[in-house]
């Protein structure tokens, strides 16, 4: 008889950890002083989040031999999440990113990934996780996709025809804007193979299109939680974990999307990202004094 030597898991997250420095003042990037250090990339976010709401999670990343990969690897271990499959890659190094925090609305960032650990990752690393005993695997990236995650310039981008469709609005900003038609958009991807996809309407919520029999699509509309906002980078990761918690804890589309709206608006009113994500009973205080669920 075979057995499976790896315990049973909720989620697997994939892709990119780092340490992040956040300015601590607001203003101009030249003007900043000083930097807190936080834990971030995509996917150690959604592993953070998750794990905070209550799921087993397992992170699969990789971190160079220095000193940064020790203060993230000491953060995810008080964290709880396993860190068992995140190799040291001699070869490269542990990524950065430098964020200022601008009165105008204005996140400039600057990534350090040059030789980064994590894009030396191998199918070696990746045998030795517990894949087969995940109930969900997530990443970032366009493959693999039961689930979409996307704004409208996301979704149009992911069927793009034209690079005239594109517009950098700022340099250091990861807003891109992308024309096109998104209700289009959404009906060819849904047409590709994904059973739903969540469209992020920022403070409005979400809309879940969710794939029906003879390509009729369902279209559900998930009210959003409408706060102040200090700083958006992190809240899309921080919504992810709130909608994978709900989706595998049955609670439905609706409740699901209402959780990640949630979480989503929780972060988008701190300092970071990974350090911020909410616990369950912060996010039922947080909804309770907004119309709950």
């Amino acid at each position: 008889m075979v057995t499976n030597p790896h315990p049973q898991v909720d989620l697997i997250t994939m892709g990119r950890s780092s340490i992040d420095l956040y300015a601590n003042e607001i203003g101009a990037f030249v003007d900043i002083k000083s930097f807190a250090a936080y834990v971030g990339g995509s996917p150690t976010n959604i592993a953070v989040g998750t794990r905070r709401l209550g799921l087993q999670v397992v992170l699969l990343t990789a971190v160079g031999n220095d000193p940064v990969a020790d203060f993230i690897l000491h953060f995810l271990e008080q964290e709880q999440i396993n860190t068992e499959y995140i190799p040291r890659k001699p070869s490269g190094r542990t990524s950065a990113a430098v964020l200022g925090i601008e009165e105008s609305g204005k996140f400039p960032l600057v990534f350090y990934r040059s030789n980064a650990a994590d894009i030396f990752l191998n199918i070696d690393d990746v045998l030795a996780a517990p894949i087969t005993s995940a109930r969900a695997f997530v990443f970032v990236g366009t493959n693999l996709a039961d689930i979409v995650f996307g704004t409208e310039d996301e979704l149009n981008a992911a069927l793009l025809l034209d690079a005239q469709q594109m517009r950098l609005t700022h340099s250091q900003i990861s807003d891109t804007k992308v024309s096109g038609d998104v209700n289009e958009a959404i009906a060819k991807l849904l047409f590709l193979g994904p059973k739903a996809l969540m469209q992020k309407l920022g403070a409005e919520g979400v809309r879940v299109h969710v794939k029906q029999e003879e390509g009729q699509i369902e279209r559900i509309d998930v009210p959003g939680y409408p706060v102040q906002v200090y700083n958006i980078l992190g809240a899309g990761d921080a919504f992810a974990a709130g909608f994978l918690y709900g989706y595998l804890n049955g609670w439905g589309w609706y409740k699901s999307g209402r959780l990640a709206n949630a979480c989503g608006a929780i972060v988008v009113t701190k300092h970071g990202c990974a350090n911020f994500t909410p616990t369950m009973p912060e996010v039922e205080a947080f909804v309770n004094t907004r119309g709950g669920f």
